[in-house]
């Protein structure tokens, strides 16, 4: 984590140094796009949900299961996800 704050706040504040090797960015690239790849299929499943289609019920369940582990916000969202997802429905 040092290492990506290291390099993330050279380039925020635009003062990259000019020996600064390009891998060294390779960290800071791949942290972005697995950001937006959990952030794309947050939207999917959500979408699926709000279709009540049956496999966005249970991507649903499975994320709110790991949004458990974030304590303390991530445990009372990741509770209130998985109580919307479990009552049904119907309900």
């Amino acid at each position: 984590m040092t290492g990506i704050i290291a390099i993330a706040v050279p380039l925020l504040t635009n003062e990259i140094p000019p020996d600064l090797p390009i891998i060294s960015l390779v960290p800071l690239l791949s942290l972005t796009l697995v950001i937006i790849g959990v952030c794309t299929l947050q939207l999917k499943v959500g979408t699926a949900i709000k279709e009540h289609k049956d496999w966005g019920r249970t991507v649903g369940v499975i994320l709110g299961t790991i949004q458990l582990l974030g304590f303390p916000v991530g445990t009372i969202i990741g509770a209130y996800i998985l109580w919307c997802l479990i009552k049904g429905w119907n309900d």
